[in-house]
């Protein structure tokens, strides 16, 4: 049980004048946020924060706002939580240990998660799953160490989404692996990561042959699908002297009062881009 350390919301005070805003009514803002939190949680038994009490009062945000209203409250709690850890005011952060403990780091989903009718399970769906931990993970981690040992710029993103699904899947142990791969394929949004998944699945059956002969053959590819895979990639666009002419035009017309210098570099990124064909990265 930790008492509240900021009875009379002077560390409040001390945060916002600490703070950088870019609109005029953002410290405002801020300010009330907090300051309704804090009010929050010294009116509970003997002003004590626990995370108890922080989940207390998002429910009690449900009553009056809406969840995006909610969230962003959370957002602006979040990061004073932390700097009052820092300076020793409080010992933990609620949030900034179950944002350690998720995938992805972000508030939102710790707070739908806080919400929802059970939230330790959901809790539990926001921890990351151990890399390769399905049942055929070593075999997909064997395969990219391989390929990336030959040279290869094998992708393992695609590997480890598959690995994933496989941890997540009930009774994926005991299906074949041709029905998996199946299933993984069937989920994809669009052709072209239905194309990505197909590639995966023919390289794990390739990797499984190596250790069994007798392991089924990869699927095949689909002619239809790589035609609308095709189909879907960004044509080149080579740009005509008056579209280059104003596209520089613009970028040094650039309205940014406050950063003066903005316009300038947006015009030399572009003439670098034009003259040498450089990637953005690269530039």
């Amino acid at each position: 049980m930790t008492a509240w350390p900021d009875p009379g919301f002077a560390l409040l005070k001390r945060y916002v004048r600490g703070r950088r805003y870019r609109g005029p009514t953002a410290g405002s803002q801020t300010a009330s946020v907090i300051r309704c939190f804090q009010r929050f949680v010294m009116s509970r038994t003997s002003a004590a924060f626990t995370p108890a009490v922080l989940v207390e009062w998002l429910r009690s945000l449900t009553n009056v706002a809406k969840m995006s209203m909610v969230i962003r409250r959370a957002q602006i709690v979040d990061p004073f939580l932390d700097w009052l850890v820092e300076l020793g005011h409080l010992t933990t952060n609620p949030f900034a240990e179950l944002k350690a403990a998720s995938r992805p780091h972000g508030i939102r989903p710790i707070v739908l998660a806080l919400l929802s009718d059970d939230p330790e399970a959901a809790l539990a769906r926001l921890q990351p799953l151990p890399r390769y931990g399905s049942h055929l993970g070593p075999v997909l981690q064997a395969h990219v160490t391989r390929m990336q040992t030959l040279g290869y710029k094998c992708n393992e993103r695609p590997f480890l989404r598959f690995d994933r699904f496989l941890q997540v899947r009930s009774g994926a142990a005991e299906e074949p692996v041709s029905r998996l791969v199946q299933a993984h394929i069937q989920e994809a949004s669009s052709p072209s990561v239905q194309y990505e998944r197909i590639r995966v699945g023919r390289a794990l059956a390739r990797a499984l042959q190596r250790i069994d002969p007798s392991a089924p053959e990869p699927p095949p590819y689909d002619p239809i699908l790589m035609a609308a895979v095709l189909r879907q990639r960004r044509r080149p666009h080579v740009f005509s002297h008056d579209e280059i002419a104003r596209l520089f035009r613009t970028a040094r017309e650039f309205p940014s009062p406050q950063m003066p210098l903005r316009p300038h570099s947006m015009y030399a990124m572009l003439v670098l881009a034009y003259c040498t064909g450089l990637r953005i990265g690269e530039i």
